[in-house]
């Protein structure tokens, strides 16, 4: 991106934060600490639910078994059931102060969403989370100082479904435990599509619905415990066998159409690499540095040396050391190229942990331009594309 278009940009960015943030920041941020709080107890509610859960079914199944023990363990049984009952309406109290507690913290959420949107059409909904409430606010013009851009949350895409063009591509292979952000439309003639994906394991929300609702299921199901912690235990092993990836997925148009699908992967990734080995041709580059990092495979090896050459070659390496990334991907199929590059962080953020400011715009104005600077980068708007 040359400096005049930056230029234009940073003015249209100025105005927008002028018109839309400046004159809200206060009440942004209140609903930045409304939204944190909420997170907080309903992670709380969901340990205290599961724990209940747990103390009633074993509650219940005491009290089945007692009928079954000679006499001299009726007594020693019965304490066992007081104690467990005594628990359990503990718990129970807990659970209902923490619900009557996340009706408040709605209650100033919608307040001050209200003060926002000057009108009362506010979603009767609990927050969740200030990222992603600020976000429907403001990231649709947020997105216009760059062009034809569109925006939806993650969730709304599909998050918890199979997210059939990332699966098509066959270069991410754990399951998607969050989709922060879901970008698509047109910069210099060029198609794309970007998310902002996590895979790992220990993504907390995430965890905090697994737990809750495997406890949920083991309490009320109790004779298929083997079941459960059979699944679980594959769940996690696949998790853990495989690379993490939290960073962003961008699918870009190119002007040439692949016969066959060419796949770049970091040469660690022993997994993956011994995956599509199976089924891909290994394609031996003669540029030795490339060939230190990257693995390649391929349908056609005629034409992956056509694709990577070496300004190609030369371009991708210069994509990792811009973004500092521990490691990136590249496939190219149909007239597509996607770039994976593991940030090993949350891109395009409005609301982190501290206070929402003007720099909290400007670095997520940078973040997009990063993203929109691989157009310019791999010269995919140039007819000769490679």
């Amino acid at each position: 991106m040359d400096n005049k278009t930056r230029y234009d940009l940073m003015v249209k960015l100025s105005d927008f934060y002028v018109k839309n943030v400046q004159k809200n920041l206060d009440e942004f941020n209140k609903i930045r600490v409304i939204a944190g709080n909420f997170t907080h107890v309903l992670s709380f509610i969901f340990i205290v639910a599961t724990l209940t859960c747990f103390s009633l079914a074993f509650l219940f199944f005491t009290f089945i078994l007692i009928f079954f023990l000679p006499n001299s363990y009726i007594i020693p049984s019965f304490n066992i059931i007081i104690v467990f009952f005594v628990i359990s309406v503990l718990l129970i109290t807990i659970l209902c102060t923490a619900i009557i507690r996340i009706t408040y913290i709605n209650e100033s959420y919608k307040k001050h969403m209200k003060h926002i949107l000057k009108n009362d059409d506010v979603k009767n909904k609990l927050p969740s989370s200030a990222d992603s409430e600020i976000k429907k606010h403001l990231m649709v013009k947020f997105l216009q100082i760059f062009g034809n851009l569109n925006w939806c949350y993650g969730s709304e895409f599909g998050r918890w479904k199979n997210i059939e063009f990332i699966k098509s591509w066959k270069i991410l292979n754990n399951p998607i435990s969050a989709i922060d952000d879901y970008i698509t439309g047109e910069y210099k003639g060029i198609n794309l599509k970007i998310c902002d994906i996590n895979t790992s394991l220990f993504r907390i929300e995430f965890l905090a619905g697994e737990v809750f609702f495997t406890g949920l299921f083991m309490c009320f199901y109790f004779i298929w415990l083997p079941v459960v912690l059979l699944s679980s235990a594959v769940f996690f092993i696949k998790h853990l066998t495989s690379k993490s990836f939290n960073g962003v997925f961008i699918e870009l148009d190119m002007n040439k159409k692949f016969e066959g699908q060419t796949f770049i992967l970091e040469k660690d990734n022993i997994k993956d690499n011994l995956t599509l080995s199976k089924t891909y041709e290994k394609v031996n580059l003669e540029d030795s540095e490339f060939a230190q990092e990257f693995c390649v495979y391929s349908q056609n090896q005629i034409e992956a040396r056509y694709i990577l050459t070496t300004s190609m070659i030369d371009r991708l390496k210069k994509l990792k050391e811009i973004y500092k990334a521990e490691y990136i991907r590249a496939a190219f199929k149909d007239e597509k190229i996607i770039i994976m590059i593991q940030t090993g962080r949350d891109m395009f953020q409005m609301a982190g942990k501290s206070q929402i400011t003007k720099e909290t715009f400007i670095q997520l104005f940078d973040e997009i331009t990063s993203v929109l600077d691989i157009i310019d980068i791999l010269k995919l708007n140039e007819k000769l594309g490679l």
